[in-house]
């Protein structure tokens, strides 16, 4: 797994907690980490592409979009698979009532008096990302503008979605949608449920940091780990030295 990652203990012995780590930008190092009280009852998993059959060549120097790098057609002759970035949803439980009920920690950090206003702030930060001026110093600011008031874009984080111990996912949340459903007499939430949305950053995405690319390395590598104790059946091995021996001109096992 990625290193300088912090340890997450575990509530129940050997039950492990997925969590989203906020990955700092380009220096190496990890951030802030919201670990899941309730891992999520179902994860979907999805990638969309469009199969292009024949496209003219593009020359050798020519400056590609990240989308369009992906399914590089003169990478890989003249049909490529056109794939969207995968997309992982789920729906988190944060709940802080039977802390609330055992606890007795006055102080105003304490759940009694923030609820999940933590949990919620970090996902709020993470979905709008860092202010960033246009340029350094504070001086972006666009003509005309009243107040001289500084143009903030929105870059969302990257983050690590961590799912147990072989699965690793570098990613930036596209989608939040949060139900408050139980408060506080202040009314501060002490219970919500966050739908999330996140997409799968892969290193043409982002050649600047590198914990990017080494978490999408190490997630290639497990699922070429998993993939190889498939094998394969009779039937299959059969089919596959019929097409290789199609490939290369023979009839090496075609049935006729």
């Amino acid at each position: 797994m990625i290193d300088r990652l912090p340890a997450h203990a575990a509530h129940l012995p050997g039950f492990e907690h997925g969590c989203l780590v906020r990955l700092d930008q380009g220096d190496g190092r990890t951030g802030p980490v919201l670990e899941f009280a309730f891992n999520p009852e179902t994860i979907t998993r999805a990638r969309t592409g469009r199969w292009d059959p024949r496209r003219a060549r593009r020359p050798a120097d020519a400056v590609v979009a990240p989308s369009t790098a992906r399914g590089d057609v003169a990478a890989h002759g003249a049909a490529a698979l056109l794939a969207e970035a995968e997309t992982i949803s789920f729906r988190l439980t944060l709940d802080a009532t039977e802390t609330i009920l055992r606890g007795t920690d006055p102080t105003e950090a304490s759940p009694a008096a923030v609820g999940i206003l933590p949990e919620l702030a970090f996902l709020e930060q993470v979905s709008i990302g860092r202010d960033v001026q246009e340029n350094r110093g504070g001086a972006g600011t666009r003509a005309g503008r009243t107040g001289g008031t500084p143009i903030r874009p929105v870059r969302p984080d990257e983050l690590l979605l961590e799912l147990g111990s072989s699965r690793a996912f570098p990613c930036v949340l596209t989608e939040l949608s949060i139900t408050e459903q139980k408060f506080t007499a202040g009314l501060v939430p002490v219970r919500a449920e966050a739908e999330l949305k996140l997409t799968v950053l892969e290193p043409v995405e982002n050649p600047y940091n590198p914990l990017v690319r080494r978490a999408f390395d190490q997630l290639l590598a497990e699922r070429t780990r998993h993939a190889d104790l498939l094998g394969g059946s009779a039937g299959a091995g059969s089919l596959r030295a019929a097409v290789d021996g199609t490939a290369t001109g023979g009839t090496a096992g075609v049935v006729v």
